[in-house]
């Protein structure tokens, strides 16, 4: 029902006023706002920029040339990690070793060596990448990563695989040398150190070894080949 109530109209129009008003302010608020942000967002990156030109991010390498006194620590932590790293190797070794032994099961073979990949290789790589950095900190030229791609846990696995699974020896772990012609066997595998000789020719490998001779191929490829 229409009305013509005056009153009532003028109500209803100072309200729609404030209303209007109250949406102007809160939009002009807003726009303040972002314009602040922005000009803000803004002044943080140029002095960022500044700051940079000031002070630029040095090296660690740069860090050891303005405080040389650090070498003598370096050193010292270098052997540490060194040591770290070799009992690490031996822990792997042991543990690869016990799995080839006891298991059978190739799912089960490839889910306890996860297990050992998880718990000591990534503690040997880590410790890997902390012993090259600290080469490189101490000496740059000579520390190049010539394991290129490759982790430190993935050479010792490399290292650890089964002779049996690449040559066929027999109980005694004597087989016919693939070097040289021979009819009685020459070749025995040190199952302690999972390296192979040939006491007629000499040839002397670890399984990297062997396959970069039987297949023409690098140091990193065998790696990957043998952890494949």
């Amino acid at each position: 029902m229409e009305t013509n109530n005056p009153t009532i109209n003028k109500k209803a129009l100072i309200n729609v006023k404030d209303i209007e008003n109250e949406l102007k302010m809160t939009h002009e608020q807003s726009r303040e706002k972002s314009l602040n942000a922005n000009l803000e967002a803004e002044y943080s990156k140029r002095a960022e920029e500044e700051h940079k030109k000031l002070f630029p991010r040095l090296t660690d390498r740069q860090w050891l040339e303005i405080f040389p006194e650090a070498e003598g620590y370096l050193i010292s932590k270098l052997a540490k990690l060194q040591t770290e790293q070799k009992k690490l190797k031996v822990e792997i070794r042991k543990n690869l070793l016990k799995i080839y032994k006891a298991v059978k099961d190739e799912f089960a073979i490839w889910f306890n060596e996860k297990i050992v990949e998880v718990w000591q290789g990534e503690r040997l790589n880590q410790t890997g990448k902390e012993i090259r950095k600290i080469k490189w900190m101490l000496s740059p030229e000579e520390s190049a990563d010539k394991t290129n791609k490759i982790t430190d846990y993935m050479i010792q696995r490399a290292k650890n695989y089964p002779f049996e699974h690449l040559i066929k020896f027999n109980q005694a772990k004597k087989a016919l040398c693939i070097f040289h012609s021979e009819k009685r066997p020459s070749m025995s595998l040190n199952l302690k150190t999972n390296r192979i000789k040939c006491f007629a020719c000499g040839i002397n490998f670890d399984p990297i070894g062997y396959v970069m001779e039987m297949q023409n191929i690098s140091f990193i490829s065998a790696v990957k080949y043998l952890n494949n």
